[in-house]
């Protein structure tokens, strides 16, 4: 009889290095991560929608790493710096698609903006966004995500050409079709995603209008845009830069997440010379920056 049983590492984290651990974690192929913080905000803000505030955990931030032996072994290695100690366990074997859907009953983002599953009625006098949880990263949950949802809100024109790139669930594909962009055109590297995007697009009456597309950044797009956004880890918005040049007309936007404050210096060093910051907002340790195209 198979069991249900599986091996996992709980890996206590050092004081103030959870975002980082967080970002750096998603550079490597694990089945899944749990990441439990006593000092993350959502215990302190209203952040759930219908849904009573979650109770704060007591001790240290830790983190459940399912993956692989070699993946471990990686992980252990490569971040060490941030590890205070970790253990072996034998945890119930976990439906991560399950795991996404729990718990979920819609969040806000910017000022009009309502992302929920299909279970969760819209609200009235908002930009409706109907997102079913899958494994793809972005229910619109995540700081990044809602900085750069945010920003579409502020900064996307009705009738823009929009450009997502690194789409994952396709939620600011969503957004920024829902907020009038005329044709949006969603990026994934990742396959293991398009199933779940797919899902979320057919189910918005405005996701006909987004075109989904596999591949690296913005190599071989042949077509031009007024808005890009992105987020993405840091070293990948630094690779993008240049080729941000040959899509984006004269005079358009660049929104990009994903930044840890402290790295957003880097970020910031590959834009300036083909761009002008508009806007750098935060909330909490993430960074979100939207530059305009100089002429």
């Amino acid at each position: 009889m198979k069991s249900d049983k599986v091996l996992s590492i709980k890996v206590v984290l050092k004081s103030g290095k959870v975002d980082t651990f967080e970002e750096l974690v998603a550079l490597y192929p694990v089945q899944g991560v749990e990441i439990v913080n006593p000092e993350d905000p959502m215990y302190d803000v209203e952040r759930w929608v219908e849904e009573e505030r979650p109770e704060r955990p007591e001790g240290e931030a830790f983190a459940i790493l399912y993956a692989d032996d070699e993946v471990t072994r990686r992980v252990l290695c490569d971040l060490q710096d941030l590890i205070d100690s970790f253990e072996t366990l034998e945890t119930e074997e976990v439906d991560w698609m399950k795991k996404w859907a729990e718990g979920f009953r819609g969040i806000e983002a910017g000022e009009t903006l309502f992302i929920h599953p299909p279970w969760v009625h819209p609200k009235e006098g908002k930009n409706n966004v109907v997102l079913l949880p899958g494994m793809a990263f972005g229910t619109g949950s995540h700081e990044t995500t809602r900085l750069s949802a945010a920003a579409l809100e502020k900064w996307l024109r009705p009738g823009d050409r929009v450009i997502d790139v690194g789409s994952g669930s396709g939620v600011l594909s969503l957004c920024a079709a829902a907020l009038g962009a005329k044709d949006v055109l969603a990026i994934e590297n990742d396959p293991m995603t398009f199933s779940n995007a797919e899902e979320n697009f057919s189910l918005n009456p405005f996701g006909e209008v987004i075109t989904h597309k596999e591949g690296d950044l913005l190599q071989g797009v042949n077509k031009s845009c007024d808005l890009i956004v992105a987020n993405i880890l840091p070293p990948i918005l630094v690779r993008m830069a240049p080729q941000t040049l040959s899509v984006l007309s004269s005079g358009g936007i660049v929104i990009l997440s994903g930044i840890l404050q402290e790295r957003a210096e880097e970020v910031k060093a590959a834009y300036r010379d083909h761009f002008r910051l508009l806007e750098e907002t935060a909330l909490n340790e993430w960074s979100a920056l939207v530059w305009e195209r100089k002429e």
